[in-house]
């Protein structure tokens, strides 16, 4: 089982990139719509997993093989991708939501030569009008305590979105057959010589696990453990810049006793 917080650098970048401009471009803003919960965006997102899922399917069933389904979300990029046992990335379909309101196909990278036609043509079907809504019909399978861990989530991260994403508080979500993974990340001006006072170097990372707690997975345990969902938080931005950070920490510290209170009331 992989390391839950590790990602592909190259999709990084391309997030990373398209953050900036999100960062720039939502604070021209004066207001900005209220953001989706997690719960809801897994939601929104339903119909692409069973794509995902059957594509995954037809293709191990045509292969032999045993790809593993990996879906990502950032701003306005939907990314369904196949890897095998090391991670290694087999597929890649890269969608991005236009405005005003209008899913595209951007591309579409497959390891396998003769299926990347036949992969493109299907996933023709996924373009079309697609807005976030925030009262999905198409529900996703989550049990009750993965709800609330997902609440948990979203409250720490609504303290820290100065990054201003959307459609949630988080930059890049991800699911995975076992995990979900949820990331906050803000390094503005981190690299800039100019800013060596005025930057932010912030890291909030999240895990869910999927899977049932009897089965045994290799992970790293985070700096904050509530119930099974990890948190790993990091904060090295200039010192007049973590204010934000300071409010993360102490509302997971808040989750952490909440939720041990919780367990009392239930003893």
């Amino acid at each position: 089982m992989e390391f839950p917080f590790k990602s592909h650098q190259s999709l990084k970048m391309k997030i990373k990139i398209f953050t900036i401009y999100m960062i720039i471009f939502s604070c021209s803003l004066s207001a900005r719509a209220q953001n989706l919960s997690t719960e809801n965006l897994f939601n929104n997102l339903h119909p692409f997993w069973e794509f995902l899922e059957e594509v995954k399917t037809e293709v191990n069933d045509e292969k032999g093989t045993a790809y593993h389904s990996v879906l990502r979300q950032s701003h306005n990029f939907i990314f369904l991708e196949l890897e095998d046992e090391k991670r290694v990335l087999m597929l890649r379909i890269e969608l991005q939501i236009e405005h005003p309101g209008k899913l595209v196909k951007n591309q579409v990278y497959c390891r396998h030569d003769d299926l990347t036609k036949k992969i493109s043509q299907k996933a023709d079907k996924l373009e079309g009008e697609f807005e976030w809504k925030t009262d999905s019909s198409n529900t996703f399978k989550l049990t009750q305590t993965q709800i609330n861990y997902l609440k948990i989530a979203d409250r720490i991260a609504a303290k820290g979105n100065d990054i201003h994403a959307q459609p949630t508080d988080f930059s890049e979500v991800i699911l995975t057959e076992y995990w979900i993974k949820l990331e906050q990340i803000n390094r503005l001006n981190s690299r800039s010589l100019s800013h060596r006072d005025s930057y932010y170097l912030r890291d909030l990372k999240i895990a869910i696990p999927l899977f049932p707690k009897e089965e045994k997975h290799n992970t790293e345990i985070g700096i904050y453990k509530i119930g099974r969902m990890l948190i790993n938080f990091f904060d090295g931005s200039a010192k007049d810049y973590k204010a934000t950070g300071d409010q993360i920490r102490t509302q997971i510290e808040k989750e952490k006793e909440a939720y041990g209170q919780e367990l009392d009331h239930q003893k």
